[in-house]
């Protein structure tokens, strides 16, 4: 986080002004949360507009609140959505909370929540005026008779705290099992499709080794994402042992270091997942590995994007330009383990034993 904002007085040791009681307390708590493990998740509610709808021209891009923004009774067609607890500066919030594990920002669309709500507005009766005002008054005539529906959100990331990267950055050191580097970019967006891969690991010993900061962060990460996610892991393995998968959970069936298969000039071809991330909602972006020869042999590197393939939200998992292996058709992972023993073992040498027929040199001629 950067400082904090202009025009707020701060008092720290060492200057010459002396604080007041109030100051005093503010500086004696903020100490006392370096001292003591810090237990604290923050949710922040963050509403987006573009602009682009009629009406919407003067809200503002982003906005942030403490609670689920909705629409209420009496509020009209140009107004924003919004919540009742706004947050200025989430910067300058998150500073005076002095400390936290975890913040939690989840997204919502004032467009996307205006078109769901369009039909629930009441046409009051306008006075007479001009028309090129009354144009520019209409929607202040089109009200809610009743308060909106609680807004439905489009997005979710996880900030972690500074200890808390510290502490998942010391995990995968210590552990060969935790896939990849952390990118906490893309790898702490809801579905959280890395920690539900790596959750046996956050469940092992290694955590004893961290400081107990790191270990009371991790405990407050793992209990929201449980609780969070609790349906969705349930609705995801039902789904998977059913052999079908969700537009929404797609993301999840795709372990790292899983084999792949994918079609490729009408031939299955085994893969090897290295990442795997979402690029919307319709698109995962796969970094995949494979084996090929060249006189040698070479690990070759590809990016694969994948395409949701039908407009319905579920579709059979090998529907799917990639899929993993584990959900193959019976007989096609042994065809290709075979195919790739076979083609691994020609990393050496071999003496083949043969006999040729002696039926004369114009027997073993080649025809051209």
């Amino acid at each position: 986080m950067e400082g904090s904002a202009k025009g707020k007085r701060r008092w720290s040791p060492g200057t010459s002004q002396q604080p007041s009681e109030a100051e005093a307390e503010i500086t004696k708590r903020a100490r006392l949360s370096t001292e003591e493990p810090i237990a604290r998740q923050i949710i922040i509610h963050r509403v987006s507009c573009s602009g682009e709808r009629e009406y919407h021209e003067t809200h503002p891009t982003t906005s942030h609140y403490l609670d689920i923004p909705a629409i209420e009774v009496s509020d009209h067609q140009n107004t924003a959505l919004h919540g009742q607890n706004h947050v200025e500066d989430v910067e300058d919030y998150l500073e005076d909370c002095f400390g936290f594990s975890i913040v939690v920002f989840i997204d919502y669309d004032c467009e996307a929540y205006h078109e769901r709500i369009k039909d629930d507005f009441t046409r009051l009766p306008m006075p007479s005026m001009p028309h090129e005002v009354r144009s520019d008054m209409k929607p202040y005539f089109r009200v809610l008779q009743r308060n909106g529906p609680l807004a439905e959100a489009n997005g979710e990331r996880l900030q972690p705290s500074e200890t808390l990267q510290q502490a998942l950055h010391a995990l995968q050191g210590q552990n060969p099992d935790m896939p990849g580097e952390w990118d906490f970019d893309d790898d702490l967006v809801y579905p959280y499709p890395k920690l539900y891969h790596s959750r046996h690991v956050f469940a092992g010993t290694l955590i004893q080794t961290l400081e107990p900061q790191q270990q009371m962060d991790l405990e407050i990460l793992f209990q929201y994402v449980n609780k969070r996610l609790a349906l969705d892991y349930e609705k995801l393995e039902e789904l998977s042992n059913a052999g079908i998968v969700s537009q929404e959970h797609w993301l999840m069936i795709f372990r790292p270091d899983d084999t792949v298969i994918t079609t490729q000039d009408g031939q299955h071809r085994a893969l090897t997942v290295k990442s795997c991330r979402a690029r919307g909602q319709s698109i995962l972006e796969m970094n995949c590995s494979s084996w090929e020869y060249d006189g040698n042999f070479f690990q070759k590197y590809i990016t694969i994007p994948v395409q949701w393939p039908s407009k319905s939200r579920t579709v059979a998992i090998t529907d799917l330009l990639v899929y993993p292996i584990r959900h193959a058709t019976e007989g096609l992972e042994i065809a290709l383990r075979k195919r790739g023993e076979t083609f691994w073992s020609c990393r050496r040498r071999k003496y083949v034993s043969y006999d040729v027929p002696l039926l004369g040199l114009g027997s073993q001629l080649v025809r051209p």
